[in-house]
């Protein structure tokens, strides 16, 4: 009570029970002032409450959140040394390219290296209750919202959005609440997301599954990635389409920054390819195997070749 009445002390955070509140508490101009919970209630309508019952990181970053959430700040929630976050996309022009499979061996391979890595899906129709089936307490729908929201910070929402994939550690999103909502985001909102995500500092590598489309949409997200894995197949209409791509890409030079970080991978190769779309060169292939036919159980599947081929190509 001393501290707390002493003018020149500057306060940053102050927890307290319950029972242990004083009117101090309420003159006391502080950072962040939170109530301290058994879990039996979710607070009054003056403070938040954190729950003291939780793993001891759940419990800081909870706390790091609402700190951020309130003084409009991420510096707290920044890791210190990571420097950059790496944000790969995977994006293709072909449908059934293999894209969304590619995108979830790349994470659960960069976790499995130690790399803290967050997937997020941009497809109008998500594939991550599919492959994650996570507990929906969360969705993409409070990220979009918060993408569309003026002072709101769309990389924190994603923080607290975020489940974990207990197999892999992977980070993930559940999809949102209706697919229709993805339809109502602007390709600058979208674009905000994964620059949000980035600037927050929480995340080695973002891993951005976009849909297979050829508008504002995709390339705005493309242009703040720093990879875009590109996979296509070797057969005609495949072809067709990244040829198409490959001269959309040489007759505008607005495409050129995406062209110079694209990776073009054959998937389902039978053999190594040697082929070239324009200015686009092929860099590897992904042998045809059953085990990536089953999408619902790629995370638990042993799909190591594939993964250290993935890795090697993005090298």
């Amino acid at each position: 009570i001393r501290h707390l009445r002493n003018e020149s002390a500057h306060i940053h955070i102050l927890l307290f029970s319950e029972d242990m509140y004083v009117e101090e508490v309420e003159k006391k101009h502080i950072d962040l002032k939170m109530m301290l919970s058994d879990g039996s209630f979710s607070g009054n309508n003056r403070y938040k409450t954190i729950n003291k019952y939780q793993r001891a990181d759940d419990f800081v970053n909870d706390l790091l959140i609402s700190y951020s959430e309130e003084t409009g700040t991420t510096e707290a929630l920044s890791s210190e040394g990571k420097d950059s976050t790496r944000a790969i996309a995977f994006f293709s022009p072909v449908g059934g390219s293999g894209k969304t499979t590619l995108a979830i061996l790349t994470a659960k391979a960069l976790s499995a290296s130690g790399r803290k890595t967050i997937y997020l899906n941009f497809e109008g129709v998500s594939s991550t209750k599919t492959v994650f089936n996570g507990s929906g307490m969360h969705t993409m729908s409070e990220v979009y919202l918060a993408a569309k929201t003026k002072n709101a910070n769309a990389g924190l929402k994603v923080v607290q959005c975020r489940e974990t994939h207990y197999e892999t550690a992977i980070d993930f999103i559940n999809a949102p609440e209706c697919a229709a909502e993805y339809t109502e985001m602007t390709p600058k909102e979208l674009k905000r997301i994964v620059k949000e995500v980035k600037s927050i500092g929480q995340y080695d590598d973002v891993i951005v599954d976009m849909s297979s489309g050829y508008n504002d949409d995709v390339f705005e997200v493309l242009d703040i990635c720093n990879i875009i894995v590109l996979p296509y197949l070797k057969h005609r209409a495949s072809l067709n389409k990244m040829e198409v791509f490959a001269d959309e890409i040489d007759k505008l030079d607005r495409l050129d920054s995406i062209a110079k970080k694209t990776i073009v991978i054959e998937n389902q190769s039978r053999n190594e390819s040697f082929d070239s779309f324009g200015a686009l060169q092929v860099r590897g292939s992904i042998p045809k195997t059953d085990v990536l036919r089953d999408i619902d159980n790629i995370l638990y599947s042993d799909t190591s070749n594939t993964e250290q081929k993935i890795l090697s190509v993005l090298r």
